[in-house]
């Protein structure tokens, strides 16, 4: 039996209908959308995906918004990996993936861009590494807690400008 490769697929900002459809189904196989999720919405957040062989394996999600406590605007990320593949470097991948993706397209689309990209840590499995200020493979900085306690982390696009 082949081992296959995990390829990584940026969809970002505009997905083909193909990725959507697996997308969907593999968001309602994991029971992982939150209530009240729409749908349509996520999908339009697509940003990079994860794939073995014919199998999608891991999705990544990005929306803008206004980020208050740094003055900016930032990309969100979100990533589900399969249990199976988790402790395999998926999510990491996942994550350097849409961050280069969405610092191309901020650069090339000045007016549309935003300063970085941010994360709230939500996995347990990251504890050990949450005590790092620096996360340097994804380029994730420790920039402060949100109201529950969840860390939140920035990887600062290189042309940002801050207001």
């Amino acid at each position: 039996m082949t081992k296959n490769e995990i390829n990584y697929i940026d969809v970002w900002p505009d997905c083909p209908e193909k990725w959507q459809v697996a997308s969907k189904e593999f968001w309602l196989e994991s029971n992982a959308l939150p209530a009240g999720a729409e749908l349509a919405t996520r999908l339009k957040q697509l940003c990079t995906l994860a794939v073995d062989g014919d199998r999608l394996i891991g999705v990544s999600t990005v929306f803008k918004a206004n980020y208050q406590p740094l003055r900016c605007e930032l990309y969100f990320f979100r990533c589900l990996v399969l249990p199976e593949y988790r402790r395999k470097s998926v999510a990491r991948q996942l994550t350097i993936n849409c961050r280069n993706t969405l610092e191309a397209f901020s650069t090339e689309n000045p007016t549309a861009s935003a300063a970085g990209m941010a994360v709230i840590v939500e996995s347990p499995a990251l504890s050990e590494i949450s005590r790092r200020a620096i996360w340097p493979t994804t380029g994730l900085n420790l920039v402060g807690y949100t109201s529950q306690g969840q860390q939140v982390r920035v990887a600062w696009f290189k042309e940002a400008l801050l207001k």
